[in-house]
């Protein structure tokens, strides 16, 4: 799961299940990598629970919405 890029995991508990974070990257949108992990050997399920953007303004500060 890990190969993926923009996939990161944080925690397994005692039955398999895993906390993961993806972060969008140039070549792949993180939506579409979340869908890619049902796609994975062992997956049974893959759920976005939490969301967050920054978008950046044209001086380089992160703003926000």
């Amino acid at each position: 799961m890990q190969q993926l890029a923009g996939v990161e995991v944080h925690a397994q508990s005692d039955d398999g299940r895993l906390v993961v974070t993806v972060e969008e990257t140039p070549a792949h949108r993180a939506a579409d990598t979340v869908m890619d992990l049902h796609n994975v050997a062992g997956v049974l399920s893959a759920a976005v629970v939490y969301h967050h953007n920054e978008f950046e303004t044209e001086e380089g500060s992160h703003e926000t919405q």
